[in-house]
């Protein structure tokens, strides 16, 4: 649900094309995982209650600077937070992370990877939304195992995410 009056900013525009491609990914379905995007599709779940891994994706904004006299140029960074069951181990987690890696950038497959670059840019519509598509790794996920009283619960990986956004002030 949109705010009615609020335009579509390109920043949602390529949060929910990250969003996509990662709750489509083949590899991430195959393995179970659950999605909490903020995006209104789930409820706030409890992400530590199933048996399989949890990612929890939220969008934030840096600072802008200007790229040209009518554009801004700024990151959105995606949070990337994992909940990994107490069944699984360390491992694990650095496992499902190199997937979410590989779901933003299949390896072996370059055509993919320059299609879903293209995709973000959105240059479709007159105006681009990401400066060059490129996502950037900028936090691997850090690893903290979360604990219940003195019983260990479950993996709390962290990682993030970023790609440069154009704000055009003239259309």
């Amino acid at each position: 649900m949109a705010i009615p009056g609020i335009d579509e900013s390109p920043y949602s525009r390529v949060y929910q094309k990250i969003v996509d491609q990662l709750t489509t990914d083949p590899a991430l379905e195959a393995a179970g995982v659950r999605f909490i995007p903020w995006d209104g599709s789930t409820k706030n779940v409890r992400p530590t209650t199933a048996r399989s891994p949890t990612i929890e994706l939220f969008p934030t904004l840096s600072s802008q600077e200007w790229m040209s006299p009518d554009a801004f140029r700024g990151d959105m960074v995606v949070v990337v937070r994992m909940y990994v069951p107490n069944c699984f181990n360390a491992k694990d987690c650095m496992d499902l992370w190199a997937a979410v890696e590989r779901a933003i950038y299949p390896a072996g497959d370059r055509q993919k990877q320059l299609d879903f670059e293209e995709r973000l840019r959105g240059c479709d519509e007159g105006s681009c939304d990401a400066e060059t598509g490129q996502v950037k790794f900028v936090r691997p996920a850090m690893i903290q195992p979360q604990f219940n009283g003195d019983k260990f619960a479950h993996f709390e990986c962290v990682g993030e995410m970023s790609i440069s956004i154009i704000r055009p002030l003239n259309p």
